[in-house]
């Protein structure tokens, strides 16, 4: 099945729409990627890297937080984020651990202004840091909730990667030369 496409700004690498194991009320998550230039406290950096960040939805898959992280990435505060949890008309951001921007006030009120909104669409805010509370961002047991997360986190690699070439048309071409008569002496791509 392939990837809802939640945005032109942000790639959707994984999705689940509905729940597929027992935690939290209803929690699934979706893996957005985009090119960020930014590092991890808002620095620019020379060249840009991906970023990979977890949406945790709750069981109304509200997808109006989309325009908040897409505001996000045009101010440039989207870095630092790993994982957002939408739920019940509220918004939490965990940040790396140790990361000084969960108490920054400029940080936080750059969210707060995202997270007040257009059209009266106004969503409160709670930022916490990796290892924290994460009764925010999924509603259950502290030690589920963090199991959950280390488990996405470990499958995707959340924050900023070198971005790394994948030729993704590659085997798709070479398939084609093979069945194609006539081109049995081209060089294949390497």
């Amino acid at each position: 099945m392939e990837a809802f496409r939640y945005s032109t700004l942000f790639n959707t690498v994984h999705d689940q729409h509905e729940p597929t194991v027992d935690i939290g009320r209803g929690a699934h998550f979706s893996i957005l990627s985009t090119a960020q230039w930014l590092d991890m406290q808002l620095i620019p950096m020379a060249r840009a890297v991906v970023q990979r960040i977890a949406i945790i939805w709750d069981e109304g898959h509200d997808t109006r937080i989309i325009p908040m992280l897409e505001a996000a990435l045009i101010n440039g505060i989207i870095s630092p984020v790993l994982f957002v949890g939408e739920r019940k008309g509220s918004v939490t951001l965990m940040l790396d651990m140790g990361s000084p921007l969960i108490k920054d006030p400029e940080f936080i009120q750059a969210w707060q202004k995202i997270c007040y909104g257009p059209d009266d669409d106004h969503w409160s805010l709670t930022i916490i840091g990796w290892g924290e509370n994460t009764h925010p961002l999924i509603h259950d047991e502290f030690h589920k909730a963090v199991a959950y997360l280390e488990m996405i986190d470990a499958q995707f690699k959340l924050g900023l990667w070198e971005y790394k070439y994948q030729c993704v048309l590659r085997d798709y071409w070479v398939s084609i030369l093979d069945k194609s008569p006539g081109l049995e002496g081209l060089d294949r791509p390497h």
